[in-house]
């Protein structure tokens, strides 16, 4: 599958005060279009603002603007590495009629490396409330452990 097939949205929990919801074109983060949500999201509303962007990558609607930048800033948060210390992540990818959930590992010297195999896989076609709450299935214990 080409990488132009491939539609990612990163779900940050931040500080366990924001969710930040990044799309991602090619391998490059659209900071610019960026959503926050508070933390915990509700699990409608986290799988609405999802699938909306996933639709808006499937469009191509979302460019990478390389002078967009800073998504991760966030009170008292002033660069990479305090962002990755403060964050659990986990990805959202949906290709071709399937979407996948995936825990990302932050403790790494490389930033976020996904585990092999996703957590969760689910039909493209799911509803909102039904993706909210399988991403907060994986992204709560994640940030338990992480903070815990």
């Amino acid at each position: 599958m080409k990488l132009s097939e491939r539609y990612p949205v990163g779900i940050y929990a931040v500080r366990e005060k924001t969710t930040l919801l990044v799309p991602t074109v090619g391998i490059k983060c659209a900071s610019h279009e960026a959503r926050k949500l508070p933390w915990p999201p509700q699990p409608k509303e986290l799988g609405a603002a999802v699938l909306d962007l996933l639709e808006e990558l499937k469009a191509g609607r979302i460019q990478y603007d390389p002078e967009a930048k800073g998504y991760w800033f966030q009170p008292g948060i002033r660069s990479w590495k305090a962002f990755q210390a403060a964050s659990s992540v986990v990805d959202v990818v949906l290709r071709g009629a399937e979407l996948s959930i995936t825990r990302l590992d932050g403790r790494s010297e490389r930033g976020f490396v996904p585990e092999l195999e996703p957590c969760t896989v689910l039909q493209e076609g799911v509803g909102p409330k039904e993706l909210g709450e399988a991403i907060l299935a994986v992204l709560i214990p994640l940030v338990e452990k992480e903070r815990g």
